[in-house]
């Protein structure tokens, strides 16, 4: 085994060795591949998996994992061909032709895709219906390429942003989906350069590792698909910064409007916030007073009448 193979393989002997011991039930190849994938996971980005929302205990055979606790229904599915499910958007999956089916893993709502060239995909409900999806990169040898091919909602097209962000918006500014910028990390820890590219509606996850990278390398698209909207959750000193300069003076609408989490709403956000900023400054306030995180939420296809501020737990 190779000093970079060393970390993967610690960490999944970590779990099976643990799954094993337990009431002695043996694990079929699928299961030790998935077991693999999640542990590698967990030791380089442990957030990626952690929360699951939804679950794999369903009554339909082509339904991996399913999640309707928030109202909207969001489906993994058995066989990576058939997309993932969000009220209306479909995000097809990476080699989802040649993947085997899904395997449960040792996290309760958590399933694995084995895509059989060196790479894993393990896709994620998380809360509010959201979807983040990691990919696992074995080896050298394995894709750099991984494309999402998305069925979109009548009108809408994917845009890339300058942040390196995707968003799914029409032509007057509507928007239903955003995906946020990519990023990677080896067996280290450590990033490896990523980026996106779209063609038509499929983005595509270029992932530039080389002989010489610490593998497995997780990289993830964070495919945060909401079914209700967007939503950027500010830093502490983000919502100290903010708390400090909105108001209804022009400097606080642009402040404010500096945070929207898609790029083709700040338009909007200017032209239009000054009448609804009032109602946003206290919750601000309270966060930065509280030492808690104040959160933007953008509802999908909505004007600024809909937009709201929370004050959430950071």
């Amino acid at each position: 085994m190779t000093t970079r193979e060393k970390t993967w393989g610690a960490a999944a002997a970590a779990f099976l060795i643990s799954g094993m011991l337990v009431g002695f039930a043996p694990l079929d190849s699928d299961a030790i591949h998935a077991a693999k994938a999640v542990a590698t996971i967990q030791q380089i980005a442990p957030e990626a998996v952690a929360n699951p929302e939804g679950t794999t205990q369903t009554t339909d055979p082509g339904v991996a994992v399913s999640d309707e606790s928030v109202g909207a229904r969001a489906t993994i599915p058995t066989d990576a061909a058939d997309g993932i499910q969000i009220e209306g958007v479909t995000i097809g999956l990476p080699f989802a032709e040649m993947a085997d089916d899904a395997s449960a893993s040792q996290l309760p709502g958590v399933v694995v895709y084995d895509n059989n060239n060196g790479s894993a995909t393990v896709p994620v409900i998380r809360e509010r219906g959201t979807v983040q999806i990691t990919t696992v990169i074995g080896n050298a040898n394995a894709p750099k390429r991984y494309d999402y091919p998305m069925r979109l909602a009548r009108g809408q097209s994917l845009h890339l942003n300058e942040d390196g962000s995707v968003v799914a918006a029409g032509r007057d500014g509507s928007f239903t989906a955003y995906v946020a910028s990519p990023w990677a990390k080896d067996a280290n820890g450590d990033a490896v350069p990523t980026h996106y590219e779209v063609s038509g509606n499929t983005l595509t996850q270029v992932v530039d590792f080389t002989a010489a990278t610490a593998f497995p390398v997780v990289a993830d698209p964070t495919m945060d698909i909401l079914w209700w909207g967007v939503a950027a959750k500010l830093s502490k000193a983000e919502t100290k910064s903010l708390a400090s300069r909105i108001s209804t003076a022009a400097g606080g609408v642009a402040a404010f409007c500096g945070y929207v989490p898609i790029i083709q709403a700040r338009v909007a956000c200017g032209m239009t916030i000054a009448w609804r900023i009032a109602s946003w400054v206290d919750p601000v306030r309270q966060a930065a007073a509280q030492g808690r995180c104040a959160q933007i939420n953008v509802p999908y296809a909505s004007g600024v009448a809909l937009w709201n501020v929370t004050n959430e737990k950071c």
